[in-house]
């Protein structure tokens, strides 16, 4: 599975993480973390309106004498990492990129792009190239890079992330104060696009020389595994089969938006396992309770025609209203992979979902 992935015996590997190298006492430098805007938006919200809520909180932050904005990229969140760095400084702006990794994460990316960042900037302060630099600030899209350097630097489970404490405290001086500021990416920041064109290009740059962190490493595998897996699945699994329709061989993606009963319902109508579907409670051997009769298969509203997954969602008579409502006129097992809200409404309106109730 490693040569699968593309793992090499003679790949270079990241160092191990070490432990107990400086204590916390040790660190001088002087930083603060920014991770949450004054106006709450989400993802859905418009460009526009996480650009506001960003450009509000930045407006409220002390003047800086240096602005850097840094940014990491992954093709598929694991290969062909760029890590993409813009720092402004008096009239001057300066723009580069670096090679991530071909093993990477979109974290490990980001945490490179800070790393470098703050290597550039103490190469500049070493040789007098930035005058002034009391206050200095550092833009981010990865809420999660600053949400793990905000532990602190001896709480840090990454290499690369003990690598930016190093460097915060290189560029420490008793009148520098750093501010690390996470802003929403995509919003229309204009640093923030910056960095984000540098990161693709440096994900085109030569890979060899970036070593393979064990993280990078671990996700490369299990994407090897999960597509060889797939592979074997599409092969051995008839087109016409329920599963492969309602699933496309495919994990239930983004569960967080829905509630544990809707996921419960969901996942048993995906594998045709249902206890409204009396075919499933069929191949269970029930009994009707009331008659102590076996019970069949068969539709109660629907004469010569099974009562599984399928028929209820797309073809019971019974429900023809509302399935035209939530489903349209003539839907297929598809729709359990592609409006899965959908089907959760058209549950509800049938009643094999409680209805919302208000708050």
């Amino acid at each position: 599975m490693c040569r699968r992935a593309g793992l090499q015996d003679d790949g270079i590997r990241e160092p191990l993480l070490a432990f107990g190298q400086n204590p916390p006492w040790a660190y001088t430098v002087r930083v603060s973390f920014e991770t949450t805007l004054p106006m709450e938006t989400t993802k859905a919200d418009c460009p526009d309106v996480r650009r506001r809520a960003a450009e509000s909180l930045l407006n409220h932050l002390p003047e800086p004498d240096v602005v850097a904005w840094t940014d990491g990229a992954a093709q598929g969140g694991t290969r062909q990492g760029g890590a993409g760095v813009v720092l402004q400084f008096g009239d001057e702006e300066r723009k580069w990129c670096i090679a991530a990794g071909e093993f990477t994460s979109s974290f490990a990316a980001e945490c490179h792009a800070l790393a470098e960042m703050l290597g550039g900037l103490l190469s500049l302060l070493q040789d007098d190239v930035v005058p002034l630099a009391r206050e200095v600030r550092v833009c981010t899209d990865s809420l999660a890079a600053l949400k793990a350097l905000e532990a602190g630097p001896t709480a840090q489970r990454h290499p690369i992330c003990q690598t930016i404490w190093r460097r915060l405290e290189a560029c420490a001086a008793p009148d520098r104060h750093f501010t690390l500021v996470w802003v929403p990416g995509h919003a229309g920041l204009r640093g923030n696009e910056l960095a984000d064109d540098q990161a693709r290009r440096g994900g085109l740059m030569e890979q060899q020389e970036t070593p393979i962190g064990l993280l990078p490493a671990v996700a490369a595998i299990k994407a090897a595994a999960k597509a060889a897996a797939r592979e074997r699945y599409l092969e051995a699994m008839d087109p016409a089969h329920h599963h492969r329709l309602a699933t496309g061989g495919k994990t239930l993606q983004r569960v967080g938006r829905f509630s544990a009963a809707e996921l419960v319902a969901l996942r048993r109508f995906r594998v045709n396992g249902h206890t409204s579907c009396r075919a499933t409670l069929a191949r269970w051997d029930k009994v009707d309770e009331a008659t102590g009769v076996p019970i069949t298969p068969d539709c109660p509203h629907c004469p010569g025609e099974t009562q599984d997954a399928a028929h209820v969602l797309c073809r019971c008579s019974r429900w023809t209203d509302e399935r035209t409502l939530h489903l349209g006129p003539n839907p297929s097992l598809n729709v359990l992979q592609d409006n899965c809200e959908a089907v959760v409404e058209y549950l509800r309106a049938i009643g094999l979902l409680a209805p919302v109730m208000a708050p």
